[in-house]
């Protein structure tokens, strides 16, 4: 543990070590989403009808929103109050939650399987464990986080990333594509594995302490804001498929690849963020804050420039039966998915340093936005009147977290 606290410390004055964390990350984060989006999405896109291919990616959408809120906000709560079990090395409290969140996590992907497929026991065995294994692992790899240490995060992400291609494989083998969540059962499963086999979680009890209330405060503040983020994360998919029906959320995801993926890959970002903000002895005054906005910003507008000259032959090359029906919304939608990573690099600093309701109040303003247009759009004018609402509710949630940032930040500069 010492080891640890003095790698940190040389990280947090090093600008080597934090970009070092940086490039570790955005390579993690590459690799693991690099085969979903490039290997296993557009080749299933082939294999699928248009509707069929758009039930599976809102079930995908709602299995991750499940797993993300859960496992996600367990991991980002214990990093805000690490500090309060650092000092008397205690495993508590957080084992049974995430137990608990979980096993909520399993009942609620198989009600919603329940309703969209006919399958037998095995798909929903699948989905099942996906999404307990996945639930797990988000929440795990707060071991690496805690400690900065980005290397094993790389390498956790190579593993779910070969037992993807494994899991495509077998896939191709059993020829029955009905089973589409063999090869994400099998990344989560694998991922999960390495984080037991190079962390302490098993040691973790099922105790709970007098820290029990705190965590629960912001455990539960942080579930709904990060359930109304992951949400509005796949709310395309969620709204356009009662609305406009399966082949319009393959039309709209596959207009917004390009844009997405670069989101994908970035967003984990973040949590490096995070992970250093978390830190007791880093500071962070006005000034920085606005650097690294302009930085994201900065990051993100050759990309915007990319998505613009490139956008269209790629969804063509990726997606070749579906590409024609998404060229009228290609820019809107690209646009938006770019201005909401912008957004999603902002937050952390956010989530740190502004109060817990203000996350709250975004995150419903932006859903409001989001929903009304977004069902205004969709119905006056269909996929293109939709890709437009998702653009104006983008820019409304940057605008938002820059100003709440900027006063949060500016009231508790050091």
């Amino acid at each position: 543990m010492n080891k640890d606290v003095e790698r940190i410390k040389e990280i947090l004055v090093s600008k080597k070590g934090v970009m070092r964390d940086f490039v570790l990350n955005f390579f993690a984060s590459f690799i693991s989403v690099g085969v979903v989006q490039i290997l296993l999405l557009p080749w299933l896109s082939r294999v699928m009808n248009a509707n069929q291919y758009g039930v599976m990616l809102t079930t995908i959408g709602v299995a991750n929103t499940i797993t993300g809120t859960i496992g996600g906000s367990l991991n980002n709560t214990r990093l805000i109050i690490a500090s309060d079990y650092t000092e008397k090395k205690e495993r508590t409290d957080f084992l049974p939650l995430i137990l608990i969140g979980s096993a909520a996590g399993v009942i609620a992907i198989l009600i919603y399987t329940y309703y969209h497929y006919d399958e037998k026991w095995f798909f929903y065995c699948g989905i099942g464990g996906f999404v307990f294994f996945a639930c797990f692992r988000d929440y795990g790899n707060v071991y690496y986080r805690l400690v900065l240490n980005y290397k094993k995060i790389l390498i956790l992400s190579i593993v779910i990333a070969s037992s993807n291609v494994l899991g495509i494989g077998a896939l191709y083998f059993i020829g029955n594509y009905n089973y589409w969540h063999i090869p994400f059962f099998l990344g989560e499963a694998a991922g999960l594995y390495y984080i037991i086999k190079t962390t302490e979680i098993t040691k973790e009890t099922l105790r709970i302490s007098n820290r029990i209330s705190k965590v629960l405060k912001i455990e539960i503040s942080l579930l709904i804001t990060t359930l109304i983020v992951n949400l509005l994360k796949y709310l395309d998919r969620l709204l356009l498929l009662p609305v406009l029906g399966g082949a319009a959320v393959s039309t709209y995801t596959v207009a917004s690849y390009v844009g997405k993926s670069f989101g994908i890959v970035m967003t984990p970002l973040a949590g490096v963020m995070l992970s250093y903000y978390s830190q007791s002895n880093y500071e962070m005054n006005r000034n920085k804050y606005w650097r690294i906005n302009a930085m994201m910003i900065g990051l993100a507008a050759p990309f915007f420039l990319m998505c613009t000259l490139l956008a269209k032959p790629i969804t063509e090359f990726f997606f070749p039966t579906l590409s024609e029906s998404a060229m009228p919304i290609l820019f809107l939608s690209n646009a938006a998915a770019i201005v909401n990573t912008v957004a999603n690099m902002t937050q952390p600093a956010v989530l740190k340093y502004a109060n817990i309701y203000w996350q709250i109040l975004i995150q419903i303003v932006y859903a409001g936005i989001y929903l009304g247009a977004g069902y205004f759009g969709a119905t006056s004018f269909a996929i293109q009147g939709f890709a437009a609402a998702s653009l104006i509710a983008a820019f409304v949630r940057l605008l938002l977290l820059y100003a709440i940032g900027h006063f949060s930040i500016k009231n508790r500069s050091v």
